[in-house]
């Protein structure tokens, strides 16, 4: 890898197992060198995509308490449980 690896942020809808629409959010080089040796090392390990994320809270974060509110999480209750870590994964690190 020569120079910076690339991050892309996407969203894909998917509705019974069918794409209905991508779109690209923001594509952008990094240069965090723990980053890059992550991205190198998944490489050598045979990972085909790797993908680096902030761990910030969500922008979706009432949307995703709608959609629980809603049960549309189904039998997934760990969504339920877990909704304030979904929300903001910085909660894992502290």
């Amino acid at each position: 890898m020569g120079g910076h690896a690339e991050r892309v942020f996407a969203f894909v809808r998917v509705r019974n197992c069918e794409i209905l629409e991508r779109s690209v959010l923001s594509a952008e080089p990094h240069d965090d060198p723990a980053s890059e040796r992550v991205v190198q090392r998944a490489g050598e390990l045979g990972f085909a995509f790797v993908g680096i994320a902030d761990a910030s809270a969500s922008v979706f974060a009432e949307q995703l308490r709608e959609w629980i509110a809603a049960g549309k999480h189904g039998t997934m209750q760990w969504m339920s449980e877990h909704a304030a870590i979904r929300e903001d994964p910085s909660l894992v690190l502290e």
